[in-house]
């Protein structure tokens, strides 16, 4: 009996290994048919993927640090990607195995967990049931389409998955021992910790589960005392074991949730009842959800109720997600999990009423269903077959005129390596994450561009480049009364009127996708405080708010400032909206004018350098700091590492700051904080 156990143990093990060693061989040749147009989302996880790479091979203190931060704070942290880099200490930080890893490590497991939960309830289920149910997993596309843009969102419901196994196996936790119930509670929140986004299903999913414990206990004819007790300390116990580390280890993170207005910052990502229905149509297609219908159904007829139960929560969550924004390619993938086990229970269904070449033919049509998803192009006479797959699709990445962005980027890096660059298109076509996606040489002269208005505002600082780039039309990829910040500047530069008055039109023209054209504009001249102003004004027609906050951000005045950076290692970066990084040059200040009073109004200036500059340069001789108005005496200070000096400010005038190099310039890091 134990050597048959260890032969089937050594099948599945050998059938695990072969189906994940496919799926490597499927996505390499995916991402070979690709353009590099990684952008935003698409690329970047790969982004955090080759950094936490490099820290892990350079220094490991470094990077639990650089982790443990990431966890407590980001929006995006980088706890999916760090157990991928086993693959990126042997490959590398190349696209096509970062792809293959979250494929390997996440999508597989994923779909054996999946199918795991269609089969689990029915013991001694047949090995041919196990096998379509692992099969209809892994070809179903919304587990695949966002891992083959390389985000890597699946990561989080390898938890839920898990979380949703145990409910089952538990029947519905009311058999759950107090350690089933911590880890019912740590999954979900390794589920948040791998994805913030994450919270509408966890929420969802932990509603559901409390009721049908609840109505599962009382069918056992328990005591309502008792009944309470038990769910009291089951939810107790699980709301402990995920509160506890999402507290410790995400504080920061949480306390900004808790407090920012999502439904307003991602308002421009809203849509209504039918277009938000709709969208879920077009990603899991007539034929899925006609099965996951069917699943319910037969499920509710044979007294089978986790169908019922699963589809529940996959609608709860839906609606949940609906109150802040359309779903988005990755956000499909809870619903999708809880779909999944009422897709499988249609799928069988028909399965037992088909004749043996009927079941292979079900398998060819689920075998079509994801082929049709990921190959390019129209199918010719066949096309209409294609109406009950998924009508979004996801074949490899590619760009048209491909070429004429290689010439772009070409004749941007012929400008010079020390320009900075500000494209104000925010689309698939074009924009400044494309640029940088296919080539990163560009990508640290880009400058930081807001992309929509009520999410990001309009970045002052972006107006501080020496070369801008617009398209004809200007490419967005929201409503254009959503994407003012990337519209409004496009204008006034195509008419050459307020800010576009100061730039220049450089002669060639680059015919990109989608018939938009793009050109390069130089910046002959500082942009004026009346131009500035003319181009706020129309910002705060749609957006008065923006007036009082914008007196508040620095970035106003380094859009007009004339800055003269010193040799070699002078620098001007913002910070925040209320501070400046500014470095001197080896032997040379770095000089900064600008005008405060009208848009930016500070108070006072802060200079300060950190005491911990001194660990990386015990001879750090800190700065002198010069200030004067409208040319007139200057005031001095000295700021040493680990001190500061404070420098009032008049309601108006015209500031000039020179940071000047002491007997070194070693570590000058110097922080210009202004207070308001």
């Amino acid at each position: 009996m134990l050597s048959v156990d260890k032969t089937l143990i050594a099948l599945r093990i050998s059938v695990y290994v072969i189906i994940t060693l496919i799926v490597i061989d499927v996505c390499l040749t995916y991402v070979y048919f690709e353009n590099p147009a990684y952008l935003w989302d698409y690329g970047g996880y790969w982004q955090i993927y080759k950094h936490f790479g490099d820290i892990s091979i350079e220094n490991t203190h470094n990077l639990f640090k650089d982790f443990r931060l990431s966890v407590r704070a980001d929006d995006y942290n980088a706890s999916g990607v760090v157990p991928l880099l086993p693959v990126y200490w042997v490959f590398g930080g190349l696209r096509a195995t970062y792809v293959a890893a979250i494929a390997a490590l996440y999508v597989v497991p994923v779909a054996f967990i999946a199918a795991r939960l269609t089969v689990a309830k029915r013991d001694g289920a047949a090995p041919a049931t196990s096998l379509l149910a692992i099969f209809a997993a892994l070809t179903f596309p919304t587990f695949w389409n966002s891992s083959l843009r390389g985000m890597i969102d699946v990561a989080g419901l390898v938890p839920l998955a898990l979380a949703a196994l145990l409910v089952l196996k538990t029947h519905y936790l009311t058999r759950a021992s107090w350690k089933s119930a911590l880890a019912f509670g740590f999954l979900l929140w390794m589920t948040f910790l791998f994805r913030r986004w994450y919270a509408f299903a966890i929420i969802a999913f932990a509603t559901a589960s409390f009721i049908a414990t609840a109505l599962a206990t009382r069918r056992e004819s328990m005591p309502p005392l008792d009944i309470a007790r038990r769910m009291a300390l089951v939810y107790g116990l699980a709301g402990a074991a995920c509160a506890l580390p999402l507290i410790v280890f995400q504080g920061a993170l949480v306390g900004r949730i808790l407090t920012t207005d999502y439904a307003d910052i991602y308002s421009a990502y809203e849509a209504g009842l039918l277009a938000q229905l709709t969208a879920y149509l077009r990603y899991f297609g007539i034929l899925t959800l006609g099965l996951a219908f069917l699943g319910v159904g037969m499920s509710v007829a044979r007294g089978q109720l986790w169908a019922v139960f699963t589809v529940s929560v996959a609608v709860l969550t839906a609606l949940l997600f609906s109150r802040v924004q359309s779903p988005g390619v990755q956000h499909i993938l809870p619903v999708a999990l809880f779909v999944f086990p009422a897709f499988f229970f249609g799928v069988q269904t028909i399965a037992d009423w088909l004749p043996k070449w009927g079941r292979l033919a079900l398998v060819a049509l689920l075998a079509l269903n994801f082929v049709s998803t990921y190959v390019p192009g129209r199918w010719g006479p066949f096309e209409s077959t294609r109406a009950i797959f998924p009508k979004e699709r996801f074949p490899p990445l590619r760009i048209d005129n491909f070429y004429e962005y290689v010439r772009l980027i070409g004749d941007l890096k012929a400008l010079g390596k020390n320009s900075k660059i500000t494209v104000y298109a925010s689309s698939a076509t074009l924009s400044s994450s494309l640029l940088e996606a296919i080539d990163d040489g560009v990508g640290e002269r880009m400058t930081s561009v807001g992309q929509v208005d009520r999410r990001d505002g309009f970045k002052w600082e972006s107006l501080d480049a020496d070369y801008f780039i617009i398209g004809t039309p200007t490419p967005t990829h929201l409503a254009l009364s959503d994407q003012r910040v990337i519209t409004i500047p496009s204008e006034e530069i195509a008419a050459g009127v307020s800010i576009g008055a100061a730039l220049e039109a450089l002669p060639s023209v680059y015919k990109l996708a989608e018939g938009v054209s793009a050109r390069i504009f130089k910046r002959t001249r500082p942009i004026t405080d009346s131009e500035i102003e003319a181009l706020a004004e129309r910002f705060y027609k749609y957006y008065p708010e923006w007036r009082a906050k914008d007196s508040h951000d620095v970035g106003v005045a380094l859009a007009t400032a004339s800055i003269t950076l010193g040799d070699i290692s002078g620098a001007v970066e913002k910070v925040s909206d209320d501070s400046v990084f500014v470095h001197p040059g080896e032997t040379r200040p770095t000089f900064l004018r600008f005008t405060t009073g009208k848009l930016f109004k500070p108070r006072r200036l802060i200079a300060s350098i950190a005491s911990e500059m001194l660990k990386s340069c015990r001879d750090a001789d800190g700065v002198a700091v010069f200030l004067s108005v409208d040319s007139g005496a200057a005031t001095s200070a000295v700021v040493l590492p680990g001190q500061s000096a404070s420098f009032d400010l008049p309601p108006t005038g015209e500031l000039s700051i020179s940071v000047d190099p002491r007997q070194n310039a070693h570590c000058d890091h110097t922080l210009f904080k202004f207070e308001f």
